[in-house]
Parts: structure tokens; C-alpha cells; sequence
């Protein structure tokens, strides 16, 4: 940069907000537990599984933590499932590419776990932060999301709906901790069921929420024929 590149110092805003964004997206300041949801959820996927898999799986209560270990480990969307996240969604520092900036800010983004929540879940981000001298403020507390009784006529409802549509499909329960619509319904029902009748691929899935997100027209004929069994069933 003409001579004049800057190096940030080790104690600049930047680089605290940097070893604190490290921190929190590799170690678990967020406490993991695998609940009965998801441990009914791994229920219903072991008769497809082989081995010793499909053991451990029928039985998840018995090995909830070796389970949970490997449920972290596998990926960031089954790690999800168990604790809660937090995604840094904007930041900024210097305005001037060789200018060391006195201060500096980042935005996370978080979905509560059901067991840990909203308050503590916050708790825990502000005790990392002030690890690092790093001041902290809620610009929007959010919304902790309530978990449907897999066993209840909702979830029976949109269970048969799926294998009447879709045959051959194997519906399972799900963790959803994302704040959808159904936090507007939840105030005249205890039983929303989160889920949308559309096949998506792989690239689908990571379209969500992101650049050029879409689903195929071709499954949208199935979707209207679910939502129409699903309401013939309710009545």
C-alpha cells in the first residue's frame, strides 16, 4: 500500500475481536446436550444403519455421550442440533486499509439451544468477551424457541401426511432453533410443527438465506397435495 502498510498491535481492537471470534467458533463455550428429541430422531434412523451403528442408535439414552461426541464432531449442522450457535455477521474496523483503528465492532448472530437458552446462552458470550477486554451490548435479545411434543397429534398429523405423499420417506423428529413464523403461532397453539414439504438438494439446502436461494418447480405439486392430506387429516 504505497509504503505505508500498517501491522496490527497486539493488544488493537482487531485483534481482540479477532481472537474472540476464533475462540467462539472453535471451543464450546456453549453447553452440548443431546435431548429426547434428537434422541428419538436417532431412534428412527437405525434400522437403515448397519453394524454397531445401528445398536448405539436403537438405544441412544444408554450412549448419550458418545453419541453427542459424535454428533459434534460430524459436522456444524448436527453439532447444531445439540448447543447453541453463534455466526458473525458483520464487523468493522478501520476505514483506511493502513490505518490501525481504535476501535472496532462485530455482530453475532445466535440460535438458542432449548436447554441452555436465551439468558444464559448470552451470559456465556459476554464472559468470553470480557476475556478479552471486549465490551458487549444486545442490540436484539430475540426469541427462544419452544420444542413440540414429537408424541403429540401434530407431529401424528404431519407424520402421516409425509408417508401418504411421499412414500418410501421415513419422517423423524427435528431440533428447530431458528426464530421462524411459528413464534407468532405459538400464542394460540403449543403445537407448531416447523417444517416445509419441499425436496432440496444439497446446494438447495446451502442456498437458504444466502445468494440465489431456490427449490424446483417440480416440488411444489407434492407440497400442495401434503398440505391438502394434512388438512383432511385434522378434521
Amino acid at each position: 500500500n504505497g509504503g505505508h502498510a500498517s501491522i496490527p498491535e497486539k493488544d488493537s481492537p482487531l485483534v481482540r475481536l479477532g481472537k474472540f471470534m476464533a475462540e467462539a467458533d472453535k471451543h464450546n463455550i456453549f453447553k452440548a446436550r443431546m435431548d429426547d428429541t434428537i434422541c428419538e430422531m436417532l431412534r428412527c434412523f437405525a434400522p437403515y444403519c448397519d453394524g454397531v451403528k445401528a445398536k448405539f442408535m436403537a438405544e441412544p439414552e444408554k450412549h448419550r455421550g458418545l453419541l453427542t461426541r459424535k454428533l459434534l464432531g460430524s459436522s456444524p449442522k448436527t453439532a447444531a442440533m445439540l448447543r447453541t450457535t453463534i455466526s458473525f455477521t458483520m464487523a468493522q474496523g478501520s476505514k483506511g486499509t493502513n490505518i490501525i483503528p481504535a476501535e472496532a465492532w462485530v455482530i453475532g448472530n445466535m440460535r438458542y439451544s432449548h436447554h441452555q437458552g436465551r439468558d444464559a446462552s448470552i451470559e456465556a458470550a459476554k464472559k468470553l468477551a470480557a476475556k478479552y477486554d471486549i465490551e458487549t451490548e444486545v442490540l436484539d435479545p430475540g426469541q427462544e424457541t419452544a420444542v413440540t411434543d414429537y408424541r403429540g397429534e401434530a407431529y401424528r398429523l404431519a407424520s402421516e401426511s409425509v408417508k401418504t405423499v411421499f412414500p418410501g420417506t421415513v419422517p423423524t423428529p427435528y431440533i428447530m432453533t431458528g426464530a421462524s413464523d411459528s413464534r407468532f403461532f405459538r400464542r394460540v397453539c403449543d403445537q407448531c410443527i416447523c417444517f416445509l414439504p419441499f425436496k432440496i438438494d444439497d446446494a438447495q439446502l446451502n442456498s437458504i438465506h444466502a445468494a440465489d436461494e431456490n427449490i424446483s418447480l417440480g416440488s411444489l405439486s407434492p407440497a400442495v397435495d401434503f398440505y391438502r392430506c394434512l388438512m383432511k387429516g385434522s378434521q
